[in-house]
């Protein structure tokens, strides 16, 4: 037996029909859809572009928010769990989701049933970040430290730390990189300058083979496909073979050949079919690699470019979505930049 209720909720929220009595932050309703409050959108947008900046933790952004003023829907302070959940809320970017909280088993989407407040792009982005900071402290997300999430030690593979000095008779800061390894006497790797690291770091960029990174079959002897004619061939392959299939089931019946027959024949086809769907599969791994692969170069080229242009929080969230592994080693007691050698490097 259905519960009437429920069928009844789930089959107005499949309409895009807001099914809860108040609205979120951002949204007045109107009969039983939503729409926009400009002034609350304003804080919605707000709130996303103080998160984006990568500047700020949730907890942070909530303390600014109140510093300025600004109240939730409900007229109180804000928190850490109410500025989170506005950032995952897909609601933002004209999703609605139902059941994810309780009866999990009949969650659903729908998409583009509500007028979006945030760029699909931004907040994606957002979800990004909540979930590289999940897996870090907040003061490390935020610290000054560029490579904190990345860096390896080449000697030893330890994490490394970092470390702040002051020289104060010359009146500035320096950041460095210490292999864990090193204080338990199992590493002898020194002291890696930030500055040096990322004077090297931005000359790998620049010296990257971008053409080789967005298709490394380029020097190949093996002369370039057109993935999407050898598609389209491969699917009318398919769609033969099914044909066939029909063709001797159709000769079977019509006593026109034999039970082996039949049987040899099936066993062909079902060959032909795994040797099709094999390579329609080797096709479609090599297009979406290679997407990634020009989506990671056109990444990488923008962020020599701008790499000058950014604040150093910005540079470490943009390593962060970028790089997974960067080892490093001190390859000369001097200090210049070549003393640093990056010597292996592992992208998202």
């Amino acid at each position: 037996m259905f519960d009437i209720p429920a069928v009844s909720l789930n089959q107005k929220a499949k309409e895009g029909k807001w099914t809860v009595s108040i609205a979120p932050l951002g949204f007045d309703k109107d009969g039983d859809y939503l729409v926009i409050n400009e002034k609350e959108a304003i804080i919605v947008k707000e709130l996303f572009d103080l998160y984006l900046t990568g500047k700020y933790g949730v907890g942070k952004v909530a303390k600014i928010l109140n510093q300025r003023g600004i109240k939730t829907k409900a007229g109180a302070m804000w928190h850490f769990n109410s500025v989170r959940y506005v950032l995952m809320n897909m609601i933002y970017m004209g999703t609605m989701r139902y059941n994810y909280r309780v009866n999990k088993d009949q969650y659903f989407e729908i998409e583009n049933v509500v007028p979006a407040i945030i760029d699909k792009k931004d907040f994606e982005e957002a979800q990004r970040l909540l979930s590289t900071r999940s897996q870090v402290h907040p003061r490390k997300a935020t610290s000054p430290y560029i490579f904190t999430s990345v860096i390896k030690c080449a000697r030893c593979g330890s994490s490394m730390s970092s470390k702040q000095s002051s020289g104060k008779a010359r009146g500035y800061i320096t950041h460095s990189y210490y292999c864990v390894g090193k204080r338990n006497g199992l590493c002898d790797l020194p002291g890696i300058s930030q500055n040096f690291l990322e004077v090297q770091f931005l000359n790998l960029i620049k010296d990257w083979n971008y053409n080789e990174l967005i298709n490394d079959e380029v020097n190949s002897d093996t002369p370039p496909v057109n993935v999407e004619d050898r598609v389209r061939m491969l699917k009318k392959e398919l769609s033969d073979i099914e044909s066939r299939r029909s063709k001797w089931q159709y000769a079977w019946l019509n006593n026109l050949i034999s039970d082996d027959d039949l049987k040899n024949r099936k066993l062909e086809e079902d060959s032909n079919e795994e040797r099709v769907k094999q390579e329609l599969s080797k096709l479609t791994q090599n297009e979406q690699a290679n997407k990634s692969k020009e989506q990671l170069a056109l990444s990488l080229k923008k962020l020599y470019d701008t790499w000058i242009l950014l604040e150093v929080y910005e540079k470490k969230k943009l390593v962060g979505m970028l790089v997974s592994k960067m080892s490093v080693d001190k390859k000369m007691n001097v200090r210049r930049p070549e003393s640093v050698a990056i010597t292996e490097i592992e992208f998202l």
